[in-house]
């Protein structure tokens, strides 16, 4: 049913909700390899992945490409969605294709505060995708290359995901919640 998918990309709720009042509607359809809660989460709809998590989504659902509506809303820096999707239980070290975890795509992408919202909920700092780079590598490195492609992403925010992750690397696990909490403090989420 691409009109479900339709939906949850604009967000319009009301629709969204007759369309799963339909008998027989199947939440966890794909449409090209993606469930509605993928494409609420890439639209920055959060009342609309609470809708669809409500109605039964499956929170840790794969595309085919591995993303999860998690990695969806860490790229974006959707932290409303991203706190949504991790209090009903999505796995906070996801990871996709090559194993890229979502705290790779916050860090690859800049999103401040999704970092630091991840890093306060458990994301393994030291996790290594295939090619062998963890989240900081990416912050310093690729996300430098690829920083022309990102809209919406200055030097400064590459440079304050990196110093923010190599900070916490120095600390131990309850000084890197406490420290990430308080950095989530100061940015007023």
């Amino acid at each position: 049913m691409r009109e479900l998918h339709d939906a949850a990309k604009a967000g319009d709720l009301t629709r969204l909700t007759q369309l799963l009042d339909v008998p027989g509607c199947d939440v966890e359809e794909r449409y090209v390899g993606q469930t509605a809660i993928h494409y609420a989460s890439k639209g920055c709809h959060t009342e609309a992945v609470k809708l669809l998590l409500d109605r039964k989504a499956d929170v840790n659902a794969k595309a085919i490409t591995g993303w999860s509506a998690i990695h969806c809303a860490a790229e974006r820096d959707n932290t409303e969605a991203l706190a949504l999707l991790l209090d009903r239980g999505a796995d906070v070290n996801a990871q996709a294709a090559k194993k890229i975890s979502v705290l790779h795509f916050a860090a690859f992408n800049g999103r401040m505060a999704a970092t630091t919202l991840l890093v306060a909920k458990g994301a393994d700092l030291h996790a290594k995708d295939e090619d062998g780079y963890t989240p900081l590598d990416d912050a310093k490195y690729r996300g430098r290359e690829g920083c022309a492609c990102v809209r919406d992403t200055s030097d400064r925010q590459w440079e304050a995901v990196a110093a923010f992750l190599e900070r916490l690397l120095t600390l131990e696990a309850a000084e890197r919640v406490a420290f990430a909490e308080r950095a989530w403090e100061v940015c007023g989420r």
